[in-house]
């Protein structure tokens, strides 16, 4: 691959899902990358480590202290081209921030020059095909693409009983998000049913209910979340969700319209909320939203709700399906209940009146957000025939190094001085626990690093580290105090474990910010393959997706983007 085609950047199609895939699945095979990927922090600490070829430039550019003149108190003794003494890792931070911002200019004392041309290279493929994370945007683009207006007043700040600030800033946001996208579409307007899927705790679920009326069935698989759910809706009581002002329950709205867009508010009914406990999977997903609506409900099932009673012969209900955060391989499932609901409901149009199945409920829309990639099964990507027609598809794995990388969110690093503190010590961990690699190989009874063919063998299936577990933020208060944690969790104590080398450390600190830097593009990787999916499986139904980013990343919440399902009709 030449470097052209590396930071061509231009030529990458801004909203053809399968040529960004192309263009993404060349960098991650690129030899530089795809070596990278294939080795665990750990491997470089060993005495037998060979540095692979393609690792020759930063491997001695990392080597090098840059900070040796940072303690010093006399400006005159700095290096003159040097004009910061951030060490390399996150001089390579800095310059992949840069490049996002499309500000990557630098002059001869500047210390982006120090890089090797080819990690720049790089940094710069990576920087511009992942996908966007600003709040707001939407992939594939058009002009009646679903999105919260960027000129909405910030919720990041909002406050919720019993949430986090992450998870009130995701429900606030997501229930603003469903409400506009329920007000956007004729056909969506009278929808009043909605699954939460995976819901935990049940908050989104509860706001739906509260503040946009809709009549929910909050799925989970552990009966102790569902339970927890009930409780914690059974102690707040009707009476405390009243008392409170409409929009600090819900949606946070304020009285200022979108551009271009009438002030709309959907008036929140009465709502009920179901809790069940069930596995999930693409049949007992089915099973349940029929049990629900339909006329066999069992009697966990069963709501007080008049809206809820079946009725033979009526319109099917129309459902929207939600997931605030489905893990692993569960969102490819809710994708597949979807997919064969929506297919029967487009049958029953079809077909004469006389020989019509019956038909309960019709999924009118999705709005699935994913997380946990190192979770998924293997046959859950690549799931698109777009993707295997790529060029180099066909010899193309997802390992486990690509999975757990796939979750980093390294924009944020540098966004304050607290981030960058907080990656500082986070590299602190990864370099550490490497150093005692070799140790724990001659005295844990087991090679602590079993290294297998990363290309040959895909997701779950890769042989990871042995984990010396973990350890409280105060074991890496100094080397010292790790060394004594670590000696009596494993039973070393008459074990010499030596301090890191130092050129050791700055290697593996590079090291790993570049894995990190590539984990963006894995996961614009996964969630284009399934955009491609649901555009071939749809095809002809009358529906339409885009990805769409809801969360602001600065709050916590790294898996920002939605897989968003919509009616095809024009609002």
């Amino acid at each position: 691959m030449t470097a052209d085609t590396l930071n061509a950047d231009s030529n990458v199609p801004k909203n053809l899902p399968m040529d960004r895939m192309q263009a993404i699945l060349d960098l991650l095979s690129h030899p530089l990358i795809s070596s990278l990927l294939s080795l665990h922090p750990n491997s470089l600490a060993l005495s037998s480590f060979v540095c692979p070829e393609e690792w020759t430039s930063w491997f001695d550019w990392a080597a090098t202290d840059t900070l040796k003149f940072s303690n010093s108190s006399k400006q005159s003794e700095r290096p003159s081209n040097l004009e910061t003494a951030d060490p390399q890792w996150l001089t390579l931070l800095r310059y992949y921030e840069a490049c996002r911002r499309g500000d990557k200019s630098c002059g001869p004392c500047d210390a982006f020059a120090t890089i090797p041309e080819d990690v720049r290279e790089i940094i710069e493929g990576l920087s511009g095909r992942s996908l966007p994370r600003d709040v707001g945007h939407s992939f594939p683009t058009s002009p009646d693409s679903t999105y919260l207006s960027p000129s909405r007043p910030s919720l990041s700040h909002t406050s919720l009983p019993g949430m986090s600030p992450k998870k009130a800033h995701e429900v606030v946001e997501m229930t603003a998000f469903l409400e506009e996208l329920l007000l956007s579409h004729t056909s969506l307007r009278d929808t009043r049913y909605a699954v939460d899927i995976g819901a935990g705790q049940a908050y989104l679920s509860r706001n739906l209910r509260d503040s946009l009326g809709l009549h929910v069935l909050a799925l989970d698989w552990s009966d102790v979340q569902s339970q927890g759910a009930a409780r914690k809706d059974a102690s707040a009581g009707k009476s405390s969700r009243k008392s409170r002002p409409k929009d600090q329950i819900n949606t946070g709205n304020s009285d200022t319209a979108s551009p271009g867009k009438p002030n709309h508010h959907r008036t929140a009914a009465s709502g009920s909320l179901t809790y069940v406990t069930a596995r999930i999977d693409k049949e007992s997903l089915l099973a349940s939203i029929e049990a629900w609506l339909g006329e066999a409900a069992p009697p966990g099932l069963q709501s007080s709700a008049p809206e809820l009673a079946p009725s033979q012969g009526a319109v099917p209900r129309p459902v929207l399906m939600v997931a605030l955060h489905a893990c692993g391989s569960l969102t490819p499932d809710i994708l597949r209940a979807f997919f064969a609901a929506a297919a029967r409901s487009h049958r029953r149009t079809e077909v004469s009146v006389g020989v019509q199945e019956h038909v309960t409920w019709t999924p009118q829309g999705a709005v699935i957000v994913g997380c946990c990639y190192n979770m998924m099964r293997p046959e859950d990507f690549p799931l698109s025939r777009a993707f295997m027609s790529c060029r180099g598809a066909e010899g193309f794995r997802l390992t486990a190094n690509h999975l757990q990388l796939a979750a980093q969110v390294p924009t944020e690093w540098t966004r304050t001085e607290e981030t960058v503190e907080a990656a500082r010590f986070a590299i602190r961990k990864v370099v550490w626990r490497a150093a005692l690699e070799e140790t724990l190989q001659k005295h844990g009874g087991a090679a602590a690093h079993e290294r297998g063919d990363a290309h040959a063998q895909g997701t779950q299936q890769d042989c990871l580290p042995r984990r010396l577990g973990r350890l409280n933020d105060s074991a890496y208060r100094d080397w010292e105090t790790f060394v004594r944690t670590v000696r009596a969790k494993m039973g070393l104590a008459d074990v010499d474990i030596p301090a890191p080398n130092p050129e050791m450390e700055r290697r593996i600190e590079v090291f790993q910010t570049l894995r990190c830097i590539a984990g963006p593009a894995v996961e614009s990787l996964i969630l284009l393959d399934r955009l491609a999916w649901i555009q071939e499986e749809l095809e002809g139904l009358p529906y339409r997706v885009e990805l769409v980013n809801l969360f602001d990343q600065a709050s916590g919440s790294g898996r920002n983007v939605a897989i968003v399902i919509r009616p095809t009709e024009s609002p």
